[in-house]
């Protein structure tokens, strides 16, 4: 690991990379946070097993003759249905790799800037330097272990949550 001299400091560098931390973070907060509310939206309501379309076929096969009109609503709405599983599952796969990505890029940019930041004055007189030091490194390390976790939380949302749309039709083939 490279040792920070006095003369290699930045201020520029320091201050970009605190902004890209700060940003990356807030992005990697909305996507976990949008995935834990996908999770919960599938869970309250399955796109497959779609009320209304188990109405309108059972509907439908009660009907003396068939008709055609209602046949073509529940295709459509079936159709409607299929659609949107597809799109939340293509949708969790992609919000996965923006979390992982901006989970990685943000532990980067924090590095960084801890790498750019100035020394603080040595407090030489005064024996709270040291219980600064430990404040300062347990607080990178609560930081990366909470974006770690943050991921690992997402990423679990986003398999639990294929798990729940991916049921009924391993269900259906079994």
């Amino acid at each position: 690991m490279l040792e920070k001299r006095e003369f290699d400091t930045n201020d520029f560098l320091y201050r970009f990379w605190l902004a890209t931390t700060a940003v990356l973070g807030l992005f990697s907060f909305i996507v976990f946070v949008l995935l834990i509310v996908n999770y919960l939206q599938i869970r309250a309501a399955d796109p497959v097993d779609h009320e209304l379309v188990t109405q309108m076929r059972q509907d439908y096969a009660a009907l003396p003759e068939q008709d055609q009109v209602l046949a073509e609503r529940i295709q459509t709405l079936d159709l409607l249905t299929r659609k949107a599983f597809f799109t939340s599952q293509t949708h969790l796969r992609i919000g996965g790799f923006l979390l992982l990505a901006g989970i990685c890029t943000f532990l980067i940019s924090f590095k960084n800037m801890v790498r750019w930041q100035r020394d603080k004055p040595e407090l030489k007189e005064m024996p709270t330097a040291d219980i600064e030091f430990l404040a300062f490194a347990q607080s990178r390390q609560l930081i990366t272990w909470g974006s770690i976790g943050v991921l690992g939380a997402g990423l679990a949302a986003t398999v639990m949550t294929q798990r729940v749309l991916t049921k009924p039709v391993e269900a259906e083939v079994a």
